[in-house]
């Protein structure tokens, strides 16, 4: 078995993998356990529960956000959303879709702690929107009716409506 660090990394890889193509519901700990070749029980020492399990995943993916965020910093706002529209764009063209819109799309059935963590993350996500929307108005570099909020808004439901009707029509 891979050192400890590297055992929760491939843990966390392989769920968000089968979170971002299955749900929430669809894979188990056994289905991690045997990509790497170990008991289920092993994951158990990492993630006590499988809402341990996704809020981890959840983290991490708001963490590479907030890194490639502060990487994208001198670009400019249009340079910057460009990016990340084309983020999700290769994500839906490799039949997968974003782990916050997957959680959204199943809210019913997850459990409120995942759904705090992915509305915080969604939060900071669409603050990123309505920030460089209002950056790029001001710039002249972007030009919409409206408030950058309300604009902020119509993107995220663009991008998540986007990731899962790619999902039907493949």
């Amino acid at each position: 078995m891979p050192d400890r660090p590297d055992t929760r990394r491939h843990i966390l890889s392989i769920a968000q993998r089968h979170l971002m193509r299955r749900g929430y519901h669809a894979f188990s700990y056994g289905d991690i356990a045997t990509e790497l070749g170990i008991k289920a029980a092993a994951i158990h020492y990492y993630f006590p529960a499988k809402t341990d399990l996704v809020r981890a995943v959840i983290g991490a993916y708001g963490a590479r956000f907030d890194v490639w965020s502060g990487a994208m910093a001198s670009a400019t706002s249009a340079e910057r959303l460009a990016a990340y529209f084309e983020i999700g764009r290769l994500i839906a063209a490799d039949g997968r879709v974003c782990p916050l819109s997957m959680v959204v799309a199943q809210q019913e059935a997850i459990p409120e702690e995942v759904l705090a963590d992915v509305r915080q993350l969604q939060v900071r996500i669409i603050d990123f929107y309505v920030e460089n929307l209002a950056r790029g108005r001001c710039n002249g570099e972007v030009h919409f009716e409206g408030t950058a909020e309300d604009e902020g808004a119509k993107v995220a439901c663009t991008l998540i409506g986007a990731q899962l009707l790619a999902r039907v029509y493949g």
